[in-house]
């Protein structure tokens, strides 16, 4: 009996040789589909946050702007974040992009509670510290202030628009941006940290000054 010898079968002329060729082809088809299922299954994965919507710097994040995927884990940076608690509600320092995966440098910085706040503060005075509630100015500016960062309560002279600084050295414990931050608050109101004497100064030129800050120390240079 002679045996199948594809070799000469693709030599001969006609409707074998097209079977042949089609056999073939559909063959190595399902073998590459089977390597690439092979190696899917074997890649690790792993699930992050990556970003739903295009977003600008200076941008707080909500609970819509980030969904959960499973991407490779060669894919993923050392920094990523796997937890929406640590998400919603930052702000996003650079512009990003749908699909990008949210990592920890993505943020102004890290949120702090308002003990944590308040032991950064340089107390050279000795002086008991306290938080004071002011209302910005112009409240769209909250949505630029992230907790921690340290900062000036600066306001102006009535008559020749000079400004008037109040205190310095503050830190912010909260900025809220909108009304979804926390419903009771009014958009633009911040608290912030500091010395006794400052915040009661603060708190006096409040009741009849426009306030605003100014971001120094780390993030402004």
């Amino acid at each position: 009996m002679r045996l199948f010898s594809f070799p000469s079968v693709v030599r001969q002329p006609g409707i074998v040789r097209t079977y042949a060729l089609r056999r073939l082809i559909a063959i190595s088809f399902i073998l590459l589909a089977l390597a690439l299922l092979l190696h899917d299954v074997h890649q690790p994965v792993n699930q992050v946050y990556v970003y739903r919507n295009s977003l600008e710097a200076g941008a707080r994040i909500t609970a819509a702007d980030v969904e959960l995927k499973t991407v490779p884990s060669d894919m993923v940076p050392d920094n990523s974040l796997r937890n929406s608690q640590e998400i919603t509600g930052r702000i996003v320092a650079v512009a990003r992009r749908p699909g990008v995966v949210a990592t920890e440098s993505d943020f102004v910085n890290i949120r702090l509670d308002g003990h944590s706040v308040a032991h950064t503060i340089k107390n050279s005075s000795g002086e008991q510290l306290n938080m004071i509630p002011i209302t910005l100015a112009d409240p769209a500016l909250a949505a630029f202030i992230a907790p921690g960062d340290e900062v000036s309560v600066v306001s102006h002279d009535k008559n020749s628009l000079e400004p008037i600084t109040i205190a310095t050295g503050g830190r912010v414990v909260f900025a809220a941006n909108s009304t979804h931050d926390i419903p009771i608050l009014q958009p633009g109101s911040v608290l912030i940290s500091l010395p006794e004497s400052a915040a009661h100064a603060v708190a006096a030129a409040a009741l009849h000054q426009p306030l605003t800050v100014v971001v120094t120390g780390a993030r402004a240079q």
